[in-house]
């Protein structure tokens, strides 16, 4: 939503415009589940009319679609993500007087965001949130949520179990998320792109079957895989 034309893509395009009949995404979307979270990623890189169409929400708690529908928001919930001040908290928290740094660098990412959007939309922001870098260890939580989710999927799909060991799990943390302001996103392209692609050649080979438990590791660029146990 970074060109002004697509401001209609989320409200609906007004009558006599192509598209009229087909609504909005948002408009539509919240209508049906009026007690919705709504999630607005990066919304710094939004066309300044997308701000602008926030404003009737943040200020009224409805919008008025491209139809002349009013549209109910005030039962959702809408959380707001930004990048806007991200390299103020990479490297900072380490030695002597880590918390004031902590502190100072929460503040620069504030100044940052209200000085990149418009005054009356910063304002009724209720409650601005400075999300520290996620730390390894919690990286490697991720991971391990991650692999289970990704191992649950692939029973259900094929009857097929896996586990990743703790060594190809920090592996892959720290050769993917070198970059503090990319989070874990990128932990997710790596595990389909080295764990899940190689584990559906091995199916595709036959060399594994439904009933399989399998432990996966890394071995470099290497992914190996042993079957531990039918289940």
């Amino acid at each position: 939503y970074m060109e002004r034309h697509t401001v209609s893509r989320l409200i609906g395009a007004p009558p006599g415009y192509v598209g009229f009949d087909q609504g909005g995404l948002l408009t539509d979307a919240v209508a049906k589940a009026p007690h919705s979270v709504l999630l607005l990623d990066e919304i710094e890189k939004a066309h300044r009319d997308v701000h602008q169409l926030l404003l009737q929400v943040f200020d009224e708690g409805r919008l008025t679609d491209g139809r002349g529908r009013t549209v109910d928001f005030r039962h959702a919930v809408i959380i707001m993500t930004s990048n806007l001040g991200a390299e103020q908290l990479e490297g900072k928290g380490k030695g002597k007087g880590k918390g004031r740094d902590k502190d100072d660098a929460s503040a620069r990412v504030l100044q940052a965001a209200r000085a990149a959007f418009p005054v009356e939309l910063w304002n009724r922001i209720e409650a601005p949130l400075v999300l520290k870098p996620l730390t390894r260890d919690e990286l490697l939580r991720i991971c391990q949520r991650l692999v289970r989710a990704s191992s649950e999927r692939l029973f259900a799909e094929r009857g097929i179990r896996y586990r990743l060991d703790a060594a190809a799990c920090a592996q892959l943390v720290d050769t993917c998320c070198d970059d503090a302001s990319l989070g874990a996103r990128p932990l997710r392209h790596v595990l389909t792109r080295r764990v899940e692609s190689r584990i559906a050649e091995a199916i595709l080979r036959g060399t594994i079957r439904a009933g399989s438990q399998l432990e996966v590791g890394l071995d470099g660029d290497e992914v190996t895989l042993s079957t531990v146990r039918a289940l």
